[in-house]
């Protein structure tokens, strides 16, 4: 099973390893979520060998999709081109973001790579910033501090321009 979400600049695509059929086991999926405008839909695709959509459709529930839900995903796909603008907006505005961020030392002390649609930011009393964050500026920031290795982490989704500017400065003024 490999989740990618549009490879969203990265070169290689998990796409070829269903296509070529060189691995009859592997089950690619992609969301609809962010590039694609459909988050709050909560859809996406699934690619694999014939055997194991066969298993698939077998095991899911009918009709697990509604109409209403498969015309708006038709209708993304048909306009994939709007994708590329947003994914490029995306990569601009989050290295924007991490450049900002690290203006914000020592409070920020470590920021991870990132091939995704958000930042991982390692910073002190993480938990008590995410709770001023939302209750002084509604700023929604997730706490990551329970996960493994993520010690005083918080997930930082890239938004708009204005999210990430409010966001920003939220920042700010909690440090």
């Amino acid at each position: 099973y490999i989740d990618f979400a549009l490879d969203q600049g990265v070169e290689a695509s998990c796409m070829q390893l269903v296509s070529e059929g060189k691995y009859p086991n592997v089950v690619v999926s992609q969301t609809l979520s962010k590039a694609w405008g459909l988050a709050g839909a909560r859809l996406g695709l699934g690619f694999a060998c014939n055997d194991i959509v066969t298993i698939i459709d077998k095991l899911k529930a009918p009709f697990n999709l509604s109409v209403l839900a498969e015309r708006v995903a038709i209708q993304a796909l048909r306009n994939a081109s709007v994708v590329k603008q947003r994914v490029q907006l995306v990569l601009k505005e989050r290295e924007r973001v991490k450049n900002e961020m690290l203006k914000m030392k020592p409070q920020v002390k470590s920021i991870y790579n990132s091939d995704a649609n958000f930042l991982l930011v390692q910073i002190e009393q993480a938990e008590a910033v995410c709770a001023a964050l939302a209750q002084r500026f509604n700023v929604l920031v997730r706490p990551r501090c329970s996960m493994l290795l993520c010690e005083n982490c918080v997930r930082i989704t890239i938004g708009t321009p204005g999210e990430n500017d409010a966001l920003l400065n939220a920042l700010r003024k909690c440090f």
